[in-house]
């Protein structure tokens, strides 16, 4: 209230101040008008006095011109008569006038009769002597006794000149006075406003110095914020790293098992292994996204996949749960079996497995159902997923709120059914990333229904999955690999993969002991993990680059998966990026176009004279065109990549894959732009653009060589 209050103060203090000024303004200028209308009468007063003067002085000199005329008879002396009538005329006009205009009437009167003799006296004088030569004895009497007409004109004129001077006297004493008061009025306000803005400056001087403690409490919060929230994600990457370091030896040694020749039985188990280690990664991943949807982080991976799978990885992964409570389990879908979407495959299994996930934890008996439609029209294709249960039910109080963090319908549920409340939330904040909504109708005792649609777009041909089986790439044999992992389940997982391809493997658990090695050993790649104890994968990567000053592709593996950790690991010098559990066929497709870029030979002579019939200096000058103006392409794909621009990323990919081609390059390198060129989607990782970085060394590596021999 206080402070509310002193608000209003400080707004009357300074309206106050404005409406002082205000008035003294609007005085200040009735004062300069009364001033400006009486300096005008005084000037007036004063030009009347300089011309009753000049008056008087051409007078005389009418008098004394006529008075030589008269004993001379000279032309001359008449031509001054004449030139004094002139001048004595305009003036007298001008007093006449004066007269007039200070109401002098009587003055006015006998001040022209009498001038007005003096006028004819000297006309008929120089009218006489343009006749006659000479003046008459008449004429002579009267210009002497002209003499007392001088006298009367003076005294009609010193009369009006005394009153004159009274005039003037008065209005300059009034002017002073009018002075005297602006100025003390104009000290009044300085002084009056002077504290009234004193005081307002004070006050607001004092909320300024406040507000800036406060925001120097603020930045200091803030600093404590982000060192939390680095405590924070630190915290989370570290517990990620460690549940996905054995969550990639159990999904990875359940590949491997699958391929081996299983009983029924086994093959069963295995599956259900591999399903519930798919179930623990969503988790993971759920907690991941639950700090990325903090930060604003999380983004949308689009990508083509199989619907029809998706319903049949869920109703496999919960039917056996489900069915071991007693609980009925229907699944019901529309979807083809060759039926393919682009969208994001990962958050579309999170929001349904949440949403499974609280039915099967609501439910203890009756049925849980699950319907996976596929809706389709002319413009756009939609995905409405429906899961209802006959559970407790929801209050229709409470289904405002449910989808609030950490909110649960009622608070005996987290003692009677556990959970943290935070499924919902996440399964609406996934939903409205993807730009779908979600309703839900419910009722306590009576069960819930759950209606989720979510917009994707019809693959129109058929999705052909690259599997590790499936592969064409092979990594060239006797390709010398550095592994570099603290873990030995990861290693062993590792080695299973690699050992099909007849491949020279070093393996060691310490970033110093790698260190050791690449001393005296030469190596084609190096798989180096991120997190080890010692030293990290980071400093080894700079070591390796800035100490011992090899080139070597480095294959980063962590379970840090944000955009920043990507970033980190191509600062610290590395060409690749791979994140745990890692996938397979994507590690087998980096060793192979590494190995392959290294073994290849990257420059088509044979080509090139074809190309150019043969001309040595034509091929010489299209490599030298070639290596001035890639690297400035490069440089553009680079802010491409780092500034997001999509389509900068397909137009340069175009120009370089052009460029390429003149070197009659193995198709398998050309793909390499091809596959960005025609890519519809920012790609979620770097790695194809320091493949293309790490494609552009090895050729000039391959000029370097060329030129020697």
């Amino acid at each position: 209230m206080f402070k509310k209050t002193s608000h209003f103060l400080v707004f009357f203090i300074f309206l106050g101040a404005f409406a002082i000024l205000l008035f003294f303004n609007y005085k200040s200028y009735k004062s300069t008008q009364s001033l400006i209308k009486n300096n005008d009468e005084l000037i007036d007063e004063l030009e009347l006095s300089s011309n009753i003067q000049f008056f008087q002085t051409h007078l005389i000199l009418l008098d004394n011109s006529m008075n030589e005329a008269l004993v001379s008879l000279q032309a001359h002396s008449v031509e001054k008569v004449e030139r004094e009538l002139k001048i004595l005329n305009l003036s007298s006009n001008y007093l006449n006038t004066m007269f007039y205009h200070h109401r002098q009437e009587e003055v006015y009167q006998d001040f022209a009769r009498q001038v007005k003799f003096k006028l004819n006296l000297g006309q008929r004088m120089i009218d006489e002597f343009k006749m006659n030569g000479k003046f008459s004895n008449e004429l002579q009497s009267e210009i002497q006794q002209s003499a007392e007409w001088n006298d009367l004109i003076n005294e009609k004129l010193v009369a009006l000149e005394t009153v004159n001077e009274e005039k003037v006297i008065e209005k300059s004493d009034w002017i002073k006075k009018v002075e005297n008061r602006t100025q003390s009025m104009s000290l009044y306000f300085l002084l009056i406003s002077s504290v009234l803005f004193a005081v307002a400056l004070v006050y607001i001087f004092n909320k300024i110095r406040k507000q800036q403690n406060l925001i120097e409490e603020l930045e200091i919060a803030k600093t404590k914020e982000i060192k939390l929230n680095k405590i924070k994600d630190d915290f989370i990457a570290n517990m990620s790293h460690e549940i996905r370091t054995p969550l990639n030896v159990i999904l990875g040694f359940s590949s491997l098992m699958e391929k081996e020749k299983l009983s029924d039985r086994l093959s069963e188990m295995v599956q259900t292994l591999k399903n519930a280690g798919g179930q623990l990664m969503m988790i993971v991943n759920q907690v991941l996204d639950v700090a990325k949807m903090e930060e604003g982080k999380l983004e949308l991976d689009s990508k083509p996949f199989q619907l029809k799978r998706v319903g049949n990885m869920l109703d496999s992964s919960y039917r056996k749960m489900l069915e071991d409570k007693g609980l009925q389990f229907e699944v019901k879908t529309n979807v083809q079996d060759e039926t393919t979407v682009i969208g994001d495959q990962i958050k579309l299994i999170q929001i349904v497995s949440n949403l499974l996930s609280n039915a099967h934890k609501f439910t203890s008996k009756g049925k849980i159902s699950l319907e996976l439609m596929l809706k389709e029209d002319e413009t756009d294709a939609q995905i409405q997923i429906t899961v209802s249960d006959t559970g407790i039910g929801i209050e229709k109080s409470k289904l405002t709120s449910i989808f609030d963090r950490f909110e649960q319908a009622d608070n005996n549920i987290t003692r009677n059914y556990g959970g943290t409340g935070l499924g919902l939330a996440i399964v609406k904040q996934l939903v409205d990333i993807m730009n779908g909504k979600i309703e839900v109708d419910s009722a306590l005792g009576q069960g819930s229904k759950f209606v989720v649609t979510i917009p994707v777009r019809i693959e129109k041909t058929n999705l052909v999955e690259q599997t590790s089986a499936s592969i064409e790439d092979e990594i060239i044999c006797g390709t010398k690999i550095l592994v570099v992992e603290d873990n030995s389940l990861n290693t062993k997982l590792i080695q299973n993969w690699l050992e099909p391809f007849n491949l020279e493997l070093t393996y060691t658990m310490s970033a110093i002991e790698a260190l050791d090695i690449l001393k005296n050993q030469v190596f084609d790649i190096i798989l180096l993990d991120i997190q080890m104890p010692g030293m990290d994968g980071y400093t080894c990567a700079q070591y390796i680059r800035n100490e011992l000053g090899l080139h070597t592709p480095i294959i980063g593996m962590t379970a840090h998966t944000r955009k920043q950790d990507m970033l980190d690991c191509y600062t610290a010098g590395m060409q690749a990026h791979i994140a745990k559990p890692i996938d397979q066929a994507g590690l087998f497709y980096l060793l192979s176009m590494y190995s392959r870029i290294q073994h290849a030979t990257l420059i088509n002579h044979e080509y090139l004279k074809e190309l150019s019939g043969g001309n040595e200096a034509f091929i010489q000058d299209l490599i030298d065109e070639f290596l001035k103006q890639t690297p400035i392409e490069n440089e553009k794909l680079r802010k491409a990549f780092f500034d997001e621009n999509l389509d900068l990323i397909k137009t340069t990919a175009h120009t370089l894959k052009t460029n390429y081609g003149y070197l009659g390059m193995d198709d398998k390198f050309i793909e390499i732009f091809r596959s960005l060129e025609n890519c519809k989607e920012f790609p979620k990782n770097y790695n194809s653009y320091f493949l293309v970085e790490y494609l552009f060394e090895r050729v000039m590596v391959e000029v370097g060589k060329g030129r020697k021999n």
